[in-house]
C-alpha cells in the first residue's frame, strides 16, 4: 500500500473506532487524558504496522488488542508506580499535618486580630474578651 492510502486509511479508522478505544482505555487507566494517549499511541503503531497487516482478523480486533496492551504496558510502567506512590503520600501527608501555608496564615490572622483588639480601647477590649473567649453576653 502506498503512503496516501494508508493515510487515507488511518484518518478513517480514527474517526470510525477513536471513541471506541478511548473509552476502552479510560476502563483500564482511569483517566481520560492518559486514555487519549494511549490511543494515540495506538494509532501510531496502527500507522507504523499497517503494510504488515494481513486482515486475518478484523481492523477492529486488531485495535482493540493494541489499545489493550498499551494500557497494560502503561500499567506496569514505573512511571504510572511513581505516579501513585506520591498521590498516595501526598494524600496522606495533607490527612496528618496542615500544610505550612494554612499554619502561616491562621497565625497571621491571629496576631492581626490580636493587634486589632489591643488597640481599642479598655473597655470594648473587655467587652470583646467577654463575649469571645468567656462566652458571655
Amino acid at each position: 500500500m502506498g503512503r496516501e492510502e494508508n493515510d487515507f486509511i488511518l484518518e478513517k479508522l480514527m474517526i470510525d473506532y477513536g471513541n471506541e478505544l478511548v473509552r476502552l482505555a479510560f476502563s483500564y487507566v482511569k483517566d481520560a487524558e492518559i486514555a487519549k494517549d494511549m490511543v494515540q499511541n495506538t494509532f501510531i503503531k496502527c500507522y507504523k504496522n499497517l503494510d504488515s497487516f494481513r486482515f486475518d482478523a478484523q481492523i477492529k480486533t486488531w485495535l482493540y488488542r493494541i489499545t489493550i496492551n498499551e494500557c497494560k504496558d502503561y500499567l506496569k510502567s514505573w512511571n504510572y508506580k511513581m505516579v501513585h506512590v506520591k498521590s498516595f503520600i501526598n494524600e496522606t501527608a495533607k490527612s496528618i499535618l496542615p500544610s505550612t501555608e494554612k499554619t502561616v496564615l491562621d497565625k497571621y490572622n491571629n496576631e492581626e486580630i490580636k493587634d486589632t483588639i489591643f488597640s481599642l480601647p479598655k473597655v470594648y477590649r473587655e467587652v470583646v474578651y467577654l463575649y469571645y473567649y468567656d462566652s458571655l453576653t
